[in-house]
This record gives structure tokens, C-alpha cells and sequence, in this order.
């Protein structure tokens, strides 16, 4: 999947080719799951991350397709063939999902796909990149939940003032007293 060798003048004393600096940057990417698929989505290259992330080795998962890490609803829906069929029509497709580790655990992934082609023609392979945002889905969760426990509770001091007003309104209308209720009509 790399490309041939270069060097450049700069180079000419240390080589250091495309393909190792390639290498490097495909182990290294610790946050990010990358692996590469061919046109029919079965797994070609696969990075360290990778198999942190999901617990599968290169070996167990190269020529098995990518659909083996989609939830099972996921799969009986055929959403990863679609998401191919989508990367190679626009160029990309990015989403979020829950993705299986080898446990059996989930967690859950934004994963990009983007096709690449060879001057521009026919696609040769796809190279997808998944990262864990677990932990960012579960703080964002916590952070709605606050909001909805302060919205509620904002919103029983309000209905009660509410009821009390109601309960003068009617109390004033009883002793007739029409002035004091039209400001608290303005009021409310």
C-alpha cells in the first residue's frame, strides 16, 4: 500500500524513503484506529491502535471483512456495505456508531472513510480511521442530564409562584379589590 521509494537532496545523505516515513506515521497514530480496506471492505493493512482498540491482532483480522466490528443490527442492515457504497459515490463518509471489540465489548466510534484512487480513476482501496469517543459521548451525557436537572429545577420554583399567583388572583377577584388584580394580571 505504500508508495515506491524518493529521495530528495535533503535526503541524499540519510535516506529515510517515503514508505518508512509512511510506516511510521500509520504505527504512531495512537489515538486513531487506522486500517486499510480493499474495494469489498475485507481488511488489507491494520495499525498498532488498531489492535488496542479492538483487541484483534493483524493476523486474525487481515482478509476478514470490516463489517465483523459493526453491532449486529448494524450488520443485518448492511450499514457498512452502504457506508462503502456512499464513501465511494461522495468521496467520503463520516459517522458515529457502536463498534465490537473481540470481548464482545462495545464502545462507541466516529469513523471516517475515504477511497483512494490512483490518478484519479478506478478506486484501489478505502482507508478507514475510527476513534474511541466513549468517554466524550458519556461526558456529553452527564452535561445534558445537569442541564435537565437545572432546567427542572428552575422550573418548581416557577410553577409554584405560578400557583401562589393564581390562588391571590382569585383571591382578590373574591374581595373585589380590581386594582391590586390587574397589576398582578401585568405582573403574570
Amino acid at each position: 500500500f505504500m508508495t515506491p521509494s524518493r529521495t530528495t537532496p535533503s535526503t541524499r545523505k540519510k535516506p529515510y524513503t517515503i514508505d518508512r516515513q509512511l510506516s511510521v506515521l500509520f504505527d504512531n497514530a495512537h489515538d486513531f484506529k487506522i486500517c486499510m480496506l480493499d474495494t469489498a471492505g475485507r481488511i488489507v493493512g491494520w495499525n498498532i491502535s488498531a489492535e488496542k482498540l479492538t483487541g484483534y491482532s493483524e493476523v486474525e483480522v487481515l482478509g476478514k471483512n470490516y463489517s465483523m466490528f459493526v453491532s449486529k443490527d448494524e450488520a443485518h442492515r448492511k450499514v457498512f456495505t452502504k457506508a462503502l457504497a456512499v464513501a465511494a459515490k461522495k468521496g467520503q463518509f463520516i459517522a458515529e456508531g457502536i463498534r465490537v471489540r473481540k470481548d464482545g465489548s462495545h464502545f462507541y466510534a466516529r469513523t471516517f472513510i475515504t477511497p483512494m484512487k490512483e490518478q484519479g480513476r478506478r478506486i484501489n482501496f478505502f482507508v478507514l480511521i475510527t476513534r474511541d469517543i466513549t468517554e466524550g459521548r458519556a461526558l456529553e451525557q452527564k452535561r445534558e442530564e445537569h442541564i435537565g436537572i437545572a432546567s427542572h429545577e428552575l422550573k418548581n420554583p416557577i410553577t409554584t409562584l405560578s400557583l401562589y399567583s393564581e390562588l391571590l388572583a382569585k383571591r382578590l377577584e373574591l374581595e373585589r379589590d380590581k386594582k391590586n388584580l390587574h397589576m398582578l394580571r401585568d405582573i403574570q
